[in-house]
């Protein structure tokens, strides 16, 4: 992992994330409806204006989502189109902003358009809320230079609305497939099989 840079990065942005996010009342009442399991695809042509999640007092993210592509830390590189990525990184936190799930995926083969990668939430069993999701993919463009993409969003934890539907976009991701929240953080979910 990128510690150094990502570090800073990540607290920039999560500053940025809770100085520049509504002040909400908070409720007794907190659910993760988010789901359990993601799998996202890359599309390696796609940037942050790409971005199809809803965010606001009525969906499931609140706003601001910050992404961002960048040239990772090397002020030469000018072509931020990847071609394929390398690393994957994932974090969930909780209200706190303390860091509850930590997850790494540097692939044996480079992931390239069209490829997918599956994470399971901290979520899954139930126990644990997650409030902030947290991608940085770390890939190279046509010339082998290493390019960044990187996405932060909170949760509403609202009990009445999913975050995502299948399609929703952002930097370089789609979301492809998810499993449904966890019954006993979500009163959405039903307790009748599909």
């Amino acid at each position: 992992m990128r510690s150094s840079n990502f570090y800073r990065s990540t607290l920039l942005q999560l500053l940025v994330l809770c100085t520049t996010t509504t002040t909400t009342t908070l409720v007794s009442a907190q659910c993760a409806c988010s789901p359990t399991t993601f799998t996202w695809t890359l599309n390696l042509a796609f940037t942050c204006s790409d971005n199809t999640v809803s965010a606001g007092p009525t969906t499931g993210v609140q706003q601001p989502i910050s992404c961002f592509n960048d040239n990772a830390g090397d002020a030469t590189v000018t072509d931020l189109v990847p071609v394929q990525v390398t690393e994957v990184d994932i974090f969930e936190l909780d209200m706190n902003l303390n860091i509850i799930e930590a997850y790494q995926f540097t692939p044996d083969v480079a992931l390239v358009d069209g490829d997918s990668f599956y994470f399971e939430s901290s979520a899954i069993d139930g126990t644990v809320i997650p409030h902030v999701l947290q991608i940085e993919l770390f890939g190279l463009n046509v010339n082998g230079e290493t390019v960044r993409n990187e996405w932060i969003l909170r949760y509403t934890n609202s009990c009445s609305v999913y975050p995502f539907v299948v399609g929703d976009s952002l930097g370089w991701t789609v979301f492809s497939a998810f499993d449904a929240a966890n019954m006993d953080t979500c009163p959405l979910v039903s307790s009748s099989p599909s």
